[in-house]
C-alpha cells in the first residue's frame, strides 16, 4: 500500500497466506492437542473438529460451519470450566472461520 498526501508518501506491506478451510481447522486441532486438559474431555472436541475438517473437505460449508458451532458449544460446556483461556482461544479460533466462511469464503 502506498499513500501520499501530495508532499508525502508512506509505504507499508502485508504478507499474507490463503488456506483452505479445513487446513484452519485443523490449526484449531493442534491448539487442543497441545493444551492441558484431560483425554477424556478433549476427544469429543477432536470428534467435532474432524467432522468440520471433513465437511469443508467435501465442499459441504453448512455442515462445516454447523459442527464448528457444535465445537464451540462443547468448548463452553467442556473447557470453559478447567480452562477458560483456552476455551476463549479455541472459541475465537472457530469463530473466525465461521465468519470468514459466512462471509463468501470459499
Amino acid at each position: 500500500l502506498v499513500v501520499s498526501d501530495g508532499q508525502d508518501t508512506g509505504t507499508a506491506r502485508v504478507t499474507f497466506e490463503v488456506i483452505r478451510p479445513s487446513r484452519a481447522v485443523a490449526g484449531i486441532y493442534l491448539m487442543l492437542e497441545d493444551a492441558d486438559i484431560s483425554p477424556r474431555n478433549k476427544q469429543p472436541l477432536f470428534a467435532s473438529l474432524n467432522a468440520a475438517m471433513a465437511a469443508f473437505e467435501r465442499g459441504i460449508f453448512t455442515a462445516g460451519i454447523n459442527t464448528l458451532e457444535a465445537f464451540i458449544n462443547k468448548t463452553q460446556a467442556q473447557v470453559a470450566p478447567v480452562n477458560p483461556a483456552l476455551a476463549e482461544a479455541l472459541t475465537a479460533a472457530a469463530r473466525q472461520i465461521i465468519d470468514v466462511m459466512q462471509a463468501g469464503g470459499p
